[in-house]
C-alpha cells in the first residue's frame, strides 16, 4: 500500500493499526515510506505521569523509530478504554519527513461529583461529597495530563435523536441469570470477586453450549463439538436479569457460526496449541471434555479427551472424523488456529455468535452454572 500511495505522489502515510506495539514498532522499522503508527491492541499506556506512580507506562509519547532509511517515524498508543486521550502535533517537510513532534496523553475525567466514587468503610464506593470534588477540580486545574470532559452540547442534541429507540432496545430483558457467571481466560486465574478460577470463565462454556445447541438445530446437521477462543467473551455475566445490550457487551464481534470436519488427532493437535499459548486463545469446548498436563508436552499432555455421546463419554479417536462447529474469527486461522485454517471445506452459516446467544438466551430463559469440561495441570 505504501509503494502504491507514494506513487501517487502522497508522501505523508500515517497508519492505523491493531498488531500491538511491539509489532507496530517493527512495521515502522521495517516498512520505508511511513511517519506515523498509531496504534492499538495491546493497550499499551506511553507518557509521563508524575503525580501518578501507580500508572506504570511502558515508553515515551511518542516513540521514536529510525526506519532503514534513518528517517524518523513515529508510535503511539492511547491506553485502553478511552481513559486517555492521545495527544499528538507533527510538522512534516515538503517531502512529507517528519521534522518536529510534540506529544503527550491525556487522562480524561467527569466533570460532576457523581462523575468521581470513593469508598466508604464497608468498601462500597459512595460519590464525592462537595468538598473532596473541589480539592479533585483544583488538582485538575494544575495538572497539565488532566482534564475535566464537559460534554458537547450540540453532539449530544444529535444523539438524543437516536439514543432514546436504542437504549431501550438494549434494556430489553430475554432472560435471567441464576447465579453470578464470572469470566477469566484461563483456568486457574483469580478473579477480582469470584477468586481463583480452577475451571476457568463460567461464561465462555455456556456460550460454546450455545453454538453447539445453534448448529444441532440446521437441518441435515450432525455437528458434535464446539471450539472457541477464551478471547471471544469479552466480560463476566452477573445473577439477574440478562439484556439485550449486556449480550453484546459479552460477545460485541460480528464473528459468525462456522461448520467442518476434523480427524480426532488434529483436534488434539490444535487443542494441545490453544491450551499452550494460553491468554485469548484458550479453548473452551460444548461436547467435549478434557483434561491437559501442561508438564507432560510429549503424547501423555491430554490425560483425558472425549466426547459426548448417547452412551455418555467416550475416548476420541485419532483416525475417527468429528462434526466440529467453531466462530469465524479463529476459523480463519486467528489466535493461532492454523489447522482450522488449513481446512478446505468450511461452511460458514451467516448466523452471529452474539445472536445465537440472544436466541439461545430466549429459548432456555434461565442461565445456571456450566458443566465443568475442562481442567488443566500444572
Amino acid at each position: 500500500m505504501v509503494a502504491e500511495l507514494t506513487g501517487k505522489g502522497i508522501n505523508i502515510i500515517i497508519v492505523l493499526s491493531h498488531l500491538g506495539f511491539l509489532k507496530e514498532v517493527e512495521l515502522a522499522r521495517t516498512v520505508t515510506g511511513l511517519d506515523v503508527v498509531v496504534g492499538g491492541h495491546s493497550h499499551t499506556l506511553m507518557g509521563h505521569f508524575k503525580n501518578f506512580p501507580e500508572l506504570l507506562p511502558k515508553t515515551d509519547y511518542p516513540y521514536v523509530v529510525r526506519n532503514s532509511q534513518k528517517e524518523t517515524v513515529l508510535v503511539v498508543q492511547s491506553w485502553e478504554k478511552a481513559k486517555v486521550l492521545g495527544i499528538l502535533n507533527v510538522e512534516f517537510d515538503s517531502a512529507g519527513k517528519v521534522v518536529h513532534y510534540s506529544g503527550h496523553p491525556l487522562i480524561l475525567t467527569g466533570s460532576k461529583p457523581g462523575d468521581f466514587k470513593q469508598k466508604k468503610s464497608t468498601g462500597q464506593k459512595e460519590p464525592v461529597d462537595s468538598e473532596t470534588f473541589k480539592a479533585i477540580t483544583d488538582f485538575i486545574k494544575i495538572d497539565a495530563i488532566l482534564e475535566m470532559v464537559t460534554g458537547n452540547k450540540q453532539a449530544e442534541k444529535l444523539l438524543d435523536k437516536f439514543s432514546g429507540p436504542i437504549l431501550e432496545f438494549k434494556r430489553t430483558v430475554i432472560g435471567q441469570s441464576e447465579e453470578d457467571l464470572p469470566h477469566v481466560r484461563v483456568p486457574g486465574q483469580s478473579h477480582v470477586t469470584a477468586g481463583v478460577l480452577e475451571h476457568g470463565s463460567l461464561i465462555a462454556p455456556i456460550v460454546a453450549d450455545a453454538l453447539l445447541w445453534k448448529a444441532k438445530s440446521m437441518k441435515n446437521k450432525e455437528t458434535q463439538i464446539v471450539i472457541q477462543n477464551a478471547g471471544n467473551v469479552r466480560c463476566d455475566r452477573s445473577e439477574g436479569d440478562i439484556t439485550i445490550g449486556q449480550v453484546y457487551e459479552l460477545l460485541p464481534y460480528c464473528n459468525t457460526l462456522v461448520l467442518f470436519d476434523l480427524k480426532g488427532e488434529q483436534v488434539k493437535e490444535v487443542l494441545k496449541m490453544a491450551v499452550i499459548k494460553g491468554g485469548g486463545a484458550f479453548p473452551y469446548t460444548s461436547g467435549l471434555r478434557y483434561t491437559a498436563d501442561l508438564n507432560k508436552m510429549d503424547d501423555a499432555f491430554f490425560t483425558v479427551i472425549e466426547m459426548h455421546t448417547g452412551d455418555g463419554w467416550l475416548p476420541l479417536k485419532d483416525n475417527e472424523t468429528y462434526h466440529i462447529a467453531t466462530n469465524s474469527f479463529i476459523a480463519s486461522g486467528k489466535d493461532g488456529y492454523t489447522v482450522f485454517e488449513k481446512v478446505k471445506e468450511k461452511e460458514d452459516t451467516g448466523f452471529v455468535v452474539a445472536e445465537i446467544f440472544m436466541e439461545y438466551v430466549k429459548t432456555f430463559k434461565t442461565l445456571k452454572y456450566p458443566e465443568k469440561l475442562v481442567t488443566i495441570k500444572r
